[in-house]
């Protein structure tokens, strides 16, 4: 019975020794019509330029290894290229 004590506290030792933890970062954004021009947010109010300016300078703080973006409007399959 002691050699499985001393066995299972080898084997735990081990074990904790060999895990190893990963982090990433995961940034969520709405951007709220994204180069969707409607009547109640019309570009004049909702500039795509400035919305990329303002992403791009807060993925360049945060630096997330994901980001999801939400509310990209219009039915261009370029808008989301746009963001990359």
């Amino acid at each position: 019975m002691k050699q499985f004590y001393i066995g299972l506290l080898i084997f735990i030792g081990f074990t904790s020794i060999a895990q190893q933890t990963d982090n990433f970062s995961l940034m969520s954004y709405n951007l709220l019509n994204y180069r969707n021009a409607t009547s109640y947010c019309p570009f004049s109010q909702n500039n795509p330029l400035t919305k990329e300016g303002y992403l791009a300078t807060i993925v360049q703080h945060v630096k997330p290894d994901i980001l999801v973006c939400v509310e990209v409007g219009g039915s261009s399959a370029t808008n989301g290229d746009l963001i990359l």
